[in-house]
């Protein structure tokens, strides 16, 4: 049975025959493209992409495939600083920051006849149309160390507000509400405190104040999996991709808990950038397509820990999961992210220090 994630409807099951011959293992086309620019992530997720997405694209076109790394927000920077003369061919980001992308005119329209895979996937893969396309999905919930919690006799946690137990006090790791889990963490505050988004915020930013004071850092440049590592925390607020990476891949003795009171998440999105030439726009569609196939929806599910977006890829991630996310209203709130960043610098991240 299919998961209703995105528009009513159904998808058409017979693939579309992509309108790109193939000669030599490179594009026959009359101007052919060097190199593909692709901006998105860092280790792991560039990682995980470099073990079959990407090998398999170059061999494929002969194109190269760069790699410009970088947060969503950072990427998002890169297009608006490169708007007069793009140089990305394609941006891999959290839709928050695609949708603000949009917003400024910073993607062109995406021709679905050229990424006939879009149609195996959930509906969902098509809300980003017609600027983009989605090819994940990711929840922010509570990693806990499994090695530490049996040594000490504690129950893995089940709620927001374990954070505030006073046994972990200096032991957990938050984020800032500039990245998507700082943001994801200030919305549950405010839904369990009796707030409203976006109307009132108080109750969230009164709560952060007290989480200030018993988390060991709000991670701005990547420091939680050293924080891990060193054991100078044993849980804290993340996501289930890095959770997972870290646990399937990286080893290490951690597990994701969503808590009872629900979860906000996000999808996973990618466009191609307006401005660039027509050679580079035929490679950017090929490797979206190749991205939303079902071998690569199984890959970068097992090597990012991106809930996959295609039915037939299983292990990643429950329907009653997937069901019960909430998605962060990005349309709603990016009018008042600067506003609520400034504040959290003035009333949190002051309070840190």
């Amino acid at each position: 049975m299919s998961i209703p994630l995105g528009r009513n409807g159904t998808w058409a099951g017979t693939l579309l025959i992509l309108p790109l011959l193939l000669a030599g293992g490179a594009l026959s086309t009359g101007v052919q493209a060097a190199e593909l620019v692709v901006a998105s992530w860092g280790d792991p997720m560039h990682a995980g992409w470099r073990k079959s997405l990407i090998p398999k694209f170059e061999e494929r076109t002969g194109a190269e495939v760069i790699w410009t790394e970088g947060f969503s927000s950072q990427t998002l920077g890169k297009l608006k600083a490169q708007a007069a003369k793009p140089e990305i061919d394609v941006a891999l980001f959290d839709d928050g920051p695609f949708y603000q992308a949009v917003q400024l005119g910073l993607c062109q329209e995406v021709d679905f006849s050229k990424i006939p895979n879009v149609d195996n996937l959930y509906p969902a893969a098509r809300d980003a149309a017609p600027h983009g396309v989605l090819f994940g999905v990711v929840g922010v919930g509570l990693w806990y160390n499994t090695d530490i919690f049996k040594a000490k006799g504690w129950a893995p946690p089940t709620s927001w507000m374990d954070v505030f137990d006073p046994k972990f006090n200096k032991r957990i790791s938050g984020h800032t509400i500039a990245n998507g889990n700082g943001f994801a963490t200030l919305l549950a505050f405010n839904d369990i405190l009796g707030g409203s988004t976006p109307g009132n915020m108080d109750p969230a930013f009164e709560k952060l104040k007290e989480y200030a004071k018993v988390v060991v850092t709000f991670d701005q440049f990547g420091e939680t999996p050293t924080l891990i590592q060193q054991e100078s925390t044993v849980m804290g607020v993340w996501s289930n991709d890095r959770i997972w990476n870290l646990s399937r891949i990286g080893g290490m003795p951690i597990e994701l808990v969503f808590p009872k009171e629900g979860f906000y998440g996000w999808r996973e999105a990618a466009c191609i950038p307006k401005g660039r030439p027509a050679e580079s726009v035929e490679l950017a569609h090929i490797f979206l397509d190749m991205l939303l196939s079902k071998e690569e929806q199984e890959n970068t599910a097992k090597y990012n820990g991106f809930i996959p977006l295609h039915p037939d890829v299983k292990g990643y991630g429950t329907e009653e999961e997937i069901r019960n996310v909430k998605w962060i209203p990005w349309a709603t709130v990016n009018p008042y992210r600067a506003e609520w960043t400034e504040r959290w610098a003035k009333e949190v991240e002051r309070k840190k220090q």
